[in-house]
């Protein structure tokens, strides 16, 4: 995806996730409830070389 920000454009790949979902089923007070929670959820790390006013970002 092609970006523009203050006159600098720059490509936006933005990272893909692989997620499954656990479905969590119970009972409180009488009532059924589902809770889904992420099998997965790792975020991948920026792969571009920053720099913020002079500074290099990590």
């Amino acid at each position: 995806m092609k970006l523009q920000y203050r006159g600098i454009s720059y490509e936006h790949n933005p990272a893909t996730l692989e997620a499954g979902t656990i479905a969590v089923e119970g009972k409180f007070r009488g009532q059924k409830w589902t809770a889904h929670n992420l099998t997965s959820t790792h975020a991948a790390k920026p792969s571009a070389h920053l720099v913020y006013r002079g500074v290099v970002i990590k």
